[in-house]
């Protein structure tokens, strides 16, 4: 019979992305997309602070991402927390959880731009907030699966301007179908949604956290720290 071997665990509280930057960088587990005039640095070195920086374009992204596609529900369940704060939330978009891939071309895996979901990534689920929308103010809960958009839950909590707030996502796998059970909470818990089916359970996924400028203004997003922990069962033979 199955037995557990323990969990597979990435944590990076950020303190070795030294070089700040601009355009692609890699830095062991991460990868950091940012398009011209926008920048990456750490913001507190002895804290462990990685700060995603926008231009003053309107639409420029910038996103870190695991450097590998390599978490997926059906080996496990998988528990994250994403730790981050933005300085100004005025014009300003961000979104955060697990998408198919560590890169999408300047563009977040998706997006509440002016109340309208838009899916880049073709399998991806997490939290959106985009300050331009209906639901301005308010962090919402969303999913695609396989170029299939699921429904949009606005959660009624928002973050506060320059203040931490901690987002996490738990994925399992159902035992029915092939859709991945997921739960989502805010702050511990002052906001939880659990979703019974959401994105498939083999889907190859990687953590990311990503920003937008929606319009005209620079933006600071930072991340304090990203936890992701995934279950592994061993085969006893």
């Amino acid at each position: 019979m199955p037995s557990p071997v323990g969990d597979h665990i990435l944590f990076d509280d950020f303190h070795q992305v030294k070089a700040a930057g601009g355009g692609a960088c890699s830095s062991g587990n991460w990868i950091i997309t940012a398009e011209s005039g926008s920048s990456y640095t750490n913001a507190d070195l002895a804290s462990g602070v990685l700060r995603l920086t926008t231009d003053s374009n309107n639409c420029e992204v910038v996103m870190v991402a695991g450097a590998q596609t390599n978490w997926r529900v059906q080996d496990g369940a998988i528990d994250a927390l994403f730790r981050l704060k933005v300085d100004d939330l005025s014009d300003v978009a961000i979104s955060v959880g697990f998408t198919d891939a560590a890169t999408e071309a300047c563009l977040l895996p998706f997006d509440d731009k002016a109340g309208t979901l838009t899916t880049t990534a073709t399998t991806a689920i997490g939290f959106t907030i985009d300050t331009t929308s209906a639901d301005a103010g308010n962090w919402s809960t969303v999913y695609v699966d396989d170029d299939t958009d699921g429904a949009q839950v606005c959660t009624g909590k928002g973050p506060t301007q320059a203040k931490y707030t901690t987002l996490r996502i738990r994925l399992e796998d159902n035992g029915c179908g092939n859709q991945a059970r997921a739960e989502f909470s805010i702050d511990c818990n002052q906001y939880y949604e659990v979703r019974t089916a959401t994105i498939d359970r083999d889907a190859l996924l990687t953590p990311f956290v990503g920003v937008m400028n929606s319009a005209g203004s620079a933006h600071n997003l930072d991340i304090d720290y990203i936890y992701v922990s995934g279950s592994r069962v061993g085969d006893c033979g």
